[in-house]
């Protein structure tokens, strides 16, 4: 990556900064909701993380409530029976285990932005979640997530920054994200998930 995206980068990650804290407030908002419940919020995370390609915030936790709830595939497919299997299927954990093992490992793909996602989601760190908001923070398009050496150079600028920031890698793409996606109107910014999460009517008690 070039000096001047590093650059454009890193004043994203300040001026986005309050945004860094995302992650873990999800993840709280996950526990909120599934500790009273007995549910296991691993799975939750990574069901709602295999609910996420391609669909605005709001339409994910409705997504992820609908599954919950045990209604059907709401005009989905692929991403419908991943979250199915994770969920639903007495062997949801080895899907997963299988998952989160994708993170610590760095192939291209909307797998390894899920499988990052569900990490960041229950806690760990230091994986990266790349999307199409950040292709487009990069000045690169949506198609770069097909590209491994995007992955890599994009998820050692933002480490480098979050080293530079006192921050963590994933509240540092946190807050890349929201200074680059709310700049350019997004519809529902992700600031609004943990919100969104603990209004949802999720399935029963």
């Amino acid at each position: 990556m070039d000096d001047s995206r590093l650059s454009y980068l890193t004043e994203l990650a300040h001026e986005g900064v309050a945004w860094a804290s995302w992650y873990d407030d999800a993840r709280l908002a996950i526990e909120a909701i599934c500790d009273p419940r007995g549910w296991d919020s691993v799975r939750f995370a990574c069901a709602l993380s295999a609910l996420s390609p391609r669909v605005a915030v709001r339409r994910n936790v409705g997504l992820m409530a609908a599954l919950t709830r045990g209604e059907g595939p709401q005009g989905l497919k692929a991403t419908w029976a991943k979250a199915s299997a994770i969920w639903r299927n007495p062997d949801g954990h080895e899907v997963c285990d299988r998952m989160l093992a994708i993170a610590d490992s760095l192939p291209p793909g909307s797998s390894y932005k899920t499988a990052c996602f569900a990490a960041n989601l229950t806690g760990n760190m230091e994986p990266v979640t790349l999307d199409s908001w950040m292709c487009k923070a990069c000045g690169e398009p949506v198609k770069m997530m097909a590209s491994r050496p995007w992955y890599i150079d994009t998820t050692t600028a933002v480490q480098t920054i979050a080293a530079g920031m006192g921050l963590t890698p994933a509240g540092t793409q946190s807050a890349i994200w929201h200074a680059y996606a709310l700049g350019e109107g997004g519809r529902v910014a992700m600031g609004q998930f943990a919100p969104l999460l603990l209004a949802e009517n999720w399935g029963c008690l």
